[in-house]
């Protein structure tokens, strides 16, 4: 890389290593995120001081992008450069042919520069900014029609041919005079106005800029993974965290449910001896439990006293929504009769929370009322064993 840094003979050779080091950058530049690049470039501004382009001498920045837009900058003037000496001599039909390529592979890298330039986010030396580029490109854009112009002259073309291609080449030298302040045709203006329109044959256009310059050269960051990989990887790992985890807490919800439905059906603990003429431990245990806690008659007051319980906090819920009834109604006709100086926030919005509170408690009642029959249905169902398991010498019972 440090190729690029040395000064460089007007040579393909030359534009071979600017080639090479501008494939690497691109390839640094999507496996490597920008911000971790630490790596201050420096270049100097193309033109003198003092000169019709003028300005900071130079700039530093930490940027893949500004280093690609140097580096673009040089080969587009290596390019013309070699075009340059190329097209001196007209006899030489493949030397005419080449400085026209690079003449326009020129002009179409200044052309890229003006869409690569705002991805530095920074002020750029004159050389690079937008009004100098596009200069620069319609001058080697006129610079390459000029070689087929030189061409068609040297190869004897019709001379229709030859006017259409030298009033393109007219045109186009027009506007890069235009871009750059000049206006050195103006004086024959009225002449040219007073003759016939010369039709135009377009044969230089700006070449696209390839997506790797060089295909020999080895890529030096082919083993790294691009930073998209990189993400849809992290996102691949994301997910199936997401995904063993919810099959995890399935699992565990499941395992709760079957535990409940064993426990319902007293398992593993029903599973004892039968064999003998005792009482199990297990239900002797469980008659102690009823007896130590009153008996079936306890459990027959509990189940009388549900319905005056339900009652009274049926009772309660009635009272607290008429009175929040009674405070709308009043904050409505307040607010009826001052109107806007009845600043107060509505009852409506204010009672909310009461409102969702007193809902949720309904449902609640709801919900335990069928609960309470359910309870009322088992007790009778299961009276006569309750009853059995609260006598005080439950072996007796024993059949």
């Amino acid at each position: 890389m440090n190729a690029t840094w040395r000064t460089l003979d007007k040579h393909e050779s030359s534009l071979d290593i600017m080639f090479r080091y501008y494939d690497q950058l691109t390839s640094l530049e999507s496996k490597v995120p920008p911000n971790d690049i630490q790596i201050p470039f420096k270049w100097k501004d193309a033109f003198d001081k003092g000169g019709f382009f003028s300005g900071t001498a130079s700039l530093t920045l930490s940027s893949l992008s500004y280093e690609k837009l140097c580096i673009l900058f040089n080969i587009a003037a290596m390019q013309s450069q070699i075009a340059a000496g190329l097209g001196a001599d007209i006899s030489d039909d493949e030397g005419l042919k080449t400085c026209a390529k690079y003449f326009q592979q020129a002009s179409g890298i200044f052309q890229q520069m003006k869409h690569c330039a705002p991805n530095v986010h920074h002020d750029l030396t004159p050389d690079l900014e937008a009004d100098t580029v596009s200069a620069l490109q319609a001058l080697m854009l006129a610079q390459a029609q000029e070689s087929f112009f030189r061409k068609a002259t040297a190869d004897k073309m019709k001379d229709m041919i030859i006017a259409k291609v030298a009033s393109q080449c007219e045109e186009l030298y027009g506007d890069a005079a235009k871009q750059m302040g000049r206006d050195s045709l103006k004086s024959i203006w009225d002449r040219i106005r007073s003759l016939q329109p010369i039709g135009k044959a377009v044969l230089a256009k700006p070449l696209p800029v390839p997506e790797k310059f060089s295909t020999t050269g080895q890529d030096l960051f082919g083993a790294l993974l691009p930073v998209s990989v990189s993400q849809a990887v992290q996102k691949f790992e994301v997910r199936r965290t997401e995904i063993v985890n919810g099959e995890i807490g399935r699992l565990r919800q499941q395992t709760q449910y079957l535990n409940g439905v064993l426990a319902s059906m007293n398992l593993p603990a029903a599973l004892e001896d039968t064999t003998g003429n005792s009482l199990p431990p297990s239900i002797r245990d469980k008659a102690e439990a009823v007896r130590s806690k009153g008996g079936i008659q306890a459990i027959r007051k509990l189940i009388s006293d549900l319905p005056v319980l339900l009652e009274r906090n049926r009772e309660i819920l009635n009272e607290g929504e008429r009175l929040l009834k009674e405070e709308e109604e009043s904050d409505q006709e307040l607010r009826t009769q001052f109107r806007e100086r009845w600043t107060r926030s509505p009852s409506e919005k204010l009672n909310e929370p009461l409102r969702n509170s007193l809902a949720k408690y309904k449902e609640i009642m709801r919900v335990a009322t069928d609960a309470d029959k359910t309870v009322q249905e088992k007790f009778q169902k299961h009276q006569r064993y309750i009853e059995m398991l609260s006598a005080s010498d439950v072996s007796g019972l024993l059949v």
